[in-house]
């Protein structure tokens, strides 16, 4: 998280579709130091950038808006970009993946079981609503949600995509997504090359 990213020969470090500044690195992750790297490509690096010229792009939250980039470069020989962006976040380097239990909130489990839920079930949501899901920064899991569910449909093919990265404000990366919010990196399950970012708040 945060740093430069890595740029293979012939890689360029992308510019902001609206004010053409540079991007600024959020997250990059080797996929085949993933727990699940076929689930997401199998291999290469996957990079997610945002502007950070604010206020000129302020349009961020919005997935595949134009002041943001989620994409796959391959994990060959080559050196860290020099591009200077306007800000650069430190850099932090996963030493290991940890898994924890973590569990959807009213919404996502309305969603998966396609119908409201019972008195029962609503009742030890309660129980855990106030450590689950899981909050700060994390790969996969269930996300926590600012103002529900937000999983925007891949442009290739429609089907829902699913949340590869959550990043919360003030945490690995130092930045407020708005009002103390969350956002999300989203990846298509059919297409592992189409990806998006949004954030929301309070």
């Amino acid at each position: 998280m945060g740093g430069l990213p890595f740029l293979p020969e012939g890689t360029e470090h992308p510019d902001c579709a609206s004010c053409r500044a540079p991007l600024t690195l959020l997250v990059q992750l080797d996929v085949a130091q993933l727990p699940n790297p076929q689930r997401h490509g199998g291999e290469g690096l996957l990079q997610l950038f945002h502007c950070m010229a604010s206020p000129v792009c302020e349009d961020g939250w919005r997935p595949f808006a134009r002041c943001h980039l989620g994409r796959r470069v391959p994990k060959a020989p080559g050196a860290r970009s020099a591009v200077a962006t306007a800000v650069q976040f430190p850099r932090w380097s996963v030493q290991r993946w940890v898994p924890v239990d973590d569990y959807p909130d009213e919404e996502d489990l309305e969603d998966t079981f396609g119908r409201p839920l019972d008195e029962a079930a609503r009742a030890e949501l309660e129980a855990v609503r106030a450590t689950y899901p899981r909050a700060g920064d994390k790969l996969g899991g269930w996300p926590l949600w600012v103002q529900g569910p937000e999983r925007p449909p891949c442009p290739r093919c429609g089907r829902t995509m699913e949340v590869l990265f959550q990043i919360e404000s003030d945490e690995l990366i130092p930045y407020t997504w708005g009002d103390l919010g969350i956002g999300h990196w989203t990846q298509c399950p059919a297409h592992p090359d189409v990806m998006t970012y949004s954030w929301a708040c309070t």
